[in-house]
């Protein structure tokens, strides 16, 4: 069954069953189908056509959620836009996807664009029967904006059909209802690790609590939230284990969904003897690229015998994907051979919003349509996958990806000229930037958190004397980095 029905047979069987928790607020799976349908009805009168693109810019909260399903079920496709987020970056998407509707938590104006006004539309609502037509399973359900290699953020399109697989692929990581009832999301709404938690908990019957900017601070706050509303499954970066082991308390979490970076296995280590004597508590290796729908590979870690290697393996590919790994030879087949992994199936998504460029990523191997990630993997001696790294400019850090050459085209906007140089260290999770010296500091700073998302922003800016070039003519980003590391 697809997710817009099952939510609707939620609605019937569970009608009085806590469905969201967002702080104080709560709504029923009976309230939250209801809600669903009358702002579809309220989006149809406004935008009778489908498959138009709607943006949803609010702070996190249960009616950005609602708008997300009513989006879905007016069979248009929305793009999650969760507050705080720079100015320019807001208006550069709105343009970028042509945007119908805003869809936000405040009567803000939009040029030429319609806005509904999601915390106050619902005041005086009337029960409404929603009867749109049966909508495509190979339509757009949502454009996920990330970080472009051009110096714009490149938005990412999703098919329904892609997301429903998902769901019901991760199905055996829900399990049965009596074990894993409350799911919690941590993940921002604007980035696609948040979607399994809140459409597999909806999909699957669950209460769905979100956890709130002051709930993740720190990791006894994080504690305490998961305690507070006895979370027994949730998504996590390794960055947010770390964070949790340094509250020197045990949670109730049973099931964490552990993604959006490289999960290394001393970081398991030392998290399995945290929880020494807490036999029950499962961690999940999930990886995928936006463009294939958030996971495309799942993998129980296994405490024994999962922590040979520096990283832990992603393991196999979920249902209906493929997963293979070309390198100059051809496809890969033999274990410990590096190469290049590719995905194949349902979840390859639809390429890039107006971005032809970037869409070189996508593309039709053997009249196969795939997706080229970018990160180097290679087989173990029990057929897992492994993956090593990106091959590009392109990081993680803290679950959130992003191109390191889109933070040198703020700066260099702000600057006026080509000089700044971003690197990354993996090891610290720290933006570096690279100045120099004639260039004021404080006031790229200043600037910068206008143009970028804060996680974007370097952590640690380093005055030289000039960029060193390479024999080839460009940066010496290796030579910046051994500068780096001895200072």
């Amino acid at each position: 069954m697809e997710i817009l029905d099952q939510i609707k047979q939620n609605s019937i069987h569970r009608a009085e069953q806590i469905a969201i928790v967002c702080g104080e607020d709560t709504i029923s799976y009976r309230e939250l189908h209801d809600r669903i349908e009358y702002l579809s009805y309220i989006i149809e009168q406004k935008l009778p056509h489908s498959n138009e693109a709607i943006a949803i810019i609010s702070e996190r909260s249960i009616e950005f959620i609602i708008g997300m399903l009513a989006v879905l079920n007016t069979g248009n496709y929305y793009i999650p836009i969760e507050k705080p987020i720079p100015e320019d970056r807001v208006n550069y998407i709105l343009t970028n996807s042509r945007v119908k509707i805003v869809l936000s938590d405040c009567d803000d104006c939009f040029e030429n664009i319609i806005n509904i006004n999601i915390k106050t539309i619902f005041e005086n609502s009337e029960m409404i029967s929603y009867c749109g037509s049966k909508k495509d399973m190979t339509r757009i359900a949502y454009a996920i904006y990330t970080s472009g290699t051009t110096g714009k953020p490149k938005g990412a399109k999703i098919r329904y059909e892609s997301l429903c697989n998902l769901i019901k692929a991760l199905g055996t990581i829900f399990g049965e209802e009596s074990q894993y009832s409350n799911v919690a999301v941590v993940a921002s709404f604007s980035f696609d690790s948040s979607i399994k938690q809140i459409y597999g908990s909806l999909y699957y019957g669950r209460r769905l609590i979100i956890a709130q900017k002051k709930d993740k601070i720190i990791g006894r706050k994080l504690v305490s939230f998961f305690e507070r509303n006895n979370v027994e499954l949730t998504d996590i970066t390794p960055s947010y284990l770390e964070i949790i082991m340094s509250s020197k308390r045990i949670p109730c979490v049973k099931r964490y969904l552990v993604g959006g970076e490289k999960v290394k296995s001393t970081l398991v280590k030392q998290f399995t003897e945290y929880i020494a004597d807490y036999l029950d508590i499962s961690l999940f290796n999930m990886y995928g690229p936006t463009e294939c729908c958030v996971d495309v590979a799942v993998h129980e870690i296994d405490f024994d015998n999962d922590l040979k290697d520096t990283y832990v393996p992603v393991g196999k590919a979920l249902e209906n994907v493929e997963l293979e790994i070309y390198n100059h030879s051809g496809i890969v087949k033999n274990n410990s051979v590096q190469g290049e992994l590719y995905v194949f199936g349902i979840q390859v998504g639809d390429g890039y919003i107006e971005d032809v460029k970037e869409n070189a990523n996508f593309i039709n191997l053997n009249g196969r349509k795939c997706y080229k990630t970018g990160d180097i993997a290679f087989y173990n001696e029990n057929g897992n996958i492994v993956v090593l790294g990106r091959q590009d400019e392109q990081i993680k850090i803290h679950g959130n990806r992003v191109e390191l050459g889109e933070i040198e085209s703020a700066i260099n906007s702000i600057i006026g000229a080509d000089k700044s140089c971003v690197i990354f260290d993996e090891n610290k999770q720290k933006i570096i930037c690279f100045l120099t010296q004639n260039v004021n500091r404080k006031d790229i700073v200043a600037e910068l958190k206008n143009i970028v998302p804060a996680y974007m922003c370097p952590q640690k800016y380093i005055e030289v004397q000039e960029l060193p070039i390479t024999t080839s003519g460009k940066i010496d980003k290796k030579g910046l980095y051994d500068y780096y590391i001895t200072i």
